[in-house]
């Protein structure tokens, strides 16, 4: 019947003129639509989008014979209390990424009434539009989407991608959710059940683990799909330690949070931890979406431009007391090895708009610097500057003559990287032009003096393979991720505040 009404994302966002679904914004929440409906999509979008009580009389009308009667019998819609003759939705229900998705109502239909603690959130959110832009579908096994809520995840992974699926979720309303969904979109791979994390698939393993785990930081746990402990690391700091027992060799863990740096405890290093005596066995990857200072460094920036003392939220104490020196919302990649090799740890800032295109360059790229043949594959690859890439030349007084005393590379895509380098390396990227080889640049810079005589060629391809990782060069063998023209940005980042008035450190969709 959904589709029958032409029902879809496509159709939904051009009716409405939004450019993605997560731009959706409902009649409750300001959006401005006509009081007629006339056709079955409208009559759709009114009911299971916008949330909006309609007439029986309306949606026989314009939706299919024995639709309404669908409806009713799985307990989508019901009558309204205060008025029988009219039709309210008990769940949102809509279509994303190709599935037909319910998750629950965050506004009564009439009258005011609290959310339920246990409450299915949104698929259509920014933050799980861009969660799931990040995850990768080459083909896997198993999957296990954990902290699953509507069940988006799996139900994706096990329609594009994994021959089985597995979507878990401590609270029973979210797998009643990922049940029904399940069964709307008729994929029998995938198996909905209740469990505190890991414990509803003991004695199970995975190739992929995915999870977008409740981060803002709480002494409660009051509402599930938010609330992740005092300093809001509890839930991913279990998923973490729980890689070892259920991620296959090879296999992957692709987790979106937020999560901190802290004095002398970078979050690599405290992933290594968690990780426990197997840690060697993986290899950890941070694409950051977004970072801000910790809560000393906030306050004398904020104190400065607000040309006065600013009262940091209560939560500032908290961070102080753990020593943060910087938030991040990142997406944490871990592999567990197939095959005894160094460990690999890397951290980059990706461009808004990049995908999981430049998750997985990223990824495979440190992965090739640690193959055996890596030295002798890059010294024969022929290096050249990224599309992205500029070089800005600062120039001072030196002995009363202006000269360059600042080199400074930068990238804005896929990786939004800032360096400040030695004149050397700058002369060095414009000997690279594609045609000759990294060992041709290398004797060549050497041959002008440019570099010292005694020079190591390793030390000098540690040095170039940096600024490949970094997105400034490029190789053939490994191009970066193209711009596509048409790129955006998955939805406005999620904010922090510090300071002012009633605010505090949140997390916000």
């Amino acid at each position: 019947m959904l589709a029958q009404c032409g029902y879809t994302e496509e159709a939904v966002c051009k009716r409405v003129g939004i450019p993605r679904i997560s731009h959706f914004i409902s009649i409750h929440e300001g959006r401005s639509a006509s009081h007629d409906l006339k056709d079955a999509l409208d009559a759709l979008i009114r009911l299971l989008m916008d949330g909006e009580a309609v007439s029986s009389e309306s949606l026989g009308q314009h939706l299919p014979p024995g639709a309404v009667d669908t409806l009713l019998g799985l307990d989508v819609v019901r009558p309204v209390d205060d008025d029988p003759a009219l039709l309210g939705a008990t769940a949102i229900l809509y279509c994303v990424n190709g599935l037909f998705i319910a998750s629950d109502r965050i506004f009564p239909i009439r009258g005011n009434s609290s959310m339920p603690e246990d409450i299915v959130y949104s698929a259509i959110t920014a933050n799980t539009e861009r969660f799931l832009s990040f995850v990768p579908s080459d083909p896997c096994g198993s999957l296990l989407d954990l902290c699953t809520g509507s069940g988006v995840a799996a139900l994706a992974g096990a329609a594009k991608y994994a021959q089985r699926a597995w979507a878990t979720d401590l609270a029973g309303r979210s797998v009643h959710f990922s049940e029904f969904n399940r069964r709307l979109n008729a994929l029998p791979n995938v198996s909905a059940v209740q469990g505190d994390l890991y414990s509803a698939v003991e004695g199970l393993t995975f190739d992929r683990i995915l999870a977008h785990p409740p981060y803002v930081p709480a002494e409660q746990q009051k509402v599930l799909f938010r609330d992740g402990g005092k300093d809001g690391e509890l839930i991913f700091r279990r998923i973490i330690e729980g890689l070892p027992e259920f991620l296959n060799p090879g296999g992957r863990a692709y987790i979106l949070t937020r999560a901190t740096d802290r004095d002398g405890a970078p979050l690599e290093q405290r992933i290594r931890k968690w990780l426990g005596p197997a840690h060697s066995e993986f290899d950890v990857f941070l694409l950051i979406q977004k970072e801000q200072p910790g809560p000393d460094e906030f306050e004398r920036l904020a104190t400065r431009l607000a040309d006065g003392p600013v009262r940091l939220g209560p939560n500032a104490q908290v961070l102080r007391d753990l020593e943060v020196t910087s938030l991040l919302y990142v997406l944490v990649v871990v592999q567990r090895q197939d095959a005894p090799r160094r460990a690999i740890n890397a951290r980059s800032r990706k461009a808004p708009e990049a995908t999981n295109e430049a998750v997985e360059w990223f990824r495979l790229w440190h992965l090739r610097t640690a193959a055996p043949d890596f030295f002798e594959t890059i010294v024969q690859s022929r290096p050249r500057p990224a599309e992205r890439f500029r070089l800005s030349v600062t120039h001072g007084l030196q002995q009363g003559r202006l000269a360059p005393i600042d080199f400074r590379l930068k990238t804005d895509y896929p990786y939004v990287t800032d360096a400040t380098v030695e004149p050397w390396i700058a002369i060095m990227i414009g000997f690279c032009d594609g045609e000759r080889s990294v060992r041709e640049v290398f004797e060549e810079l050497r041959a002008q003096e440019v570099i010292e005589q005694d020079s190591s060629e390793e030390e000098f391809v540690s040095i170039l393979s940096q600024l490949i990782g970094g997105g400034f060069l490029e190789v053939g063998e490994h191009p970066l991720p193209e711009r596509r023209a048409s790129a955006a940005s998955p939805g406005a980042e999620p904010e922090s505040s510090l300071c002012g008035g009633d605010h505090e450190l949140h997390g916000a969709d």
